[in-house]
């Protein structure tokens, strides 16, 4: 059998190129090509080429062929694992944009209330209530905090994350 003989339609470009060039003087020229096979079809290949000289001529193309089937198969797992991670980065930081923005809004309102209450905006109030007052603002603040925190988790993760220079 030949090399045009066995080696995929579509890839006889690419190992007739591979030939050429151990011809023009490359010493070692590798290829990843397809083999046909009557029972598998088209099977992923290594195609190394090396010359054979006689008096510092090419004359010959001495070849070797390793079978790669596995490597593809990895390589295209690969490939799909890390779309899939993407894709899960970007609905990650979506979610947590989305929750942060929804979660922030009411807690807003709630701050603001507390805070016009804790002054007095609407009567004096006993000294209880006030503390208690006192103790929600402080949690509503923190549950911000926490919020922002996770934006900027989120923005790190998605790689939007700015690092800022200033002396400590």
């Amino acid at each position: 059998l030949t090399l045009q003989n066995l080696i995929f339609s579509e890839d006889q470009p690419k190992a007739m190129n591979a030939i050429e060039s151990v011809f023009s003087g490359s010493s070692l020229t590798i290829q990843e090509v397809c083999l046909f096979s009557e029972g598998t079809g088209s099977h992923p290949v290594e195609l190394i080429l090396l010359p054979r000289k006689v008096s510092d001529r090419t004359e010959t193309v001495w070849g070797a062929i390793i079978d790669i089937g596995d490597r593809v198969v990895l390589k295209e797992r690969i490939t799909a694992l890390t779309e899939g991670q993407e894709r899960l980065k970007v609905t990650m930081k979506d979610f947590v944009n989305l929750m942060t923005r929804e979660i922030r809004q009411p807690l807003t309102t709630m701050l603001l209330t507390l805070e016009l209450l804790e002054t007095g905006q609407y009567g004096d109030l006993p000294p209880k209530p006030k503390e208690k007052i006192a103790n929600l603002i402080d949690m509503i603040e923190r549950t911000k905090e926490i919020l922002n925190e996770a934006l900027e988790m989120s923005r790190s993760i998605g790689g939007d994350f700015k690092f800022e220079r200033k002396a400590v």
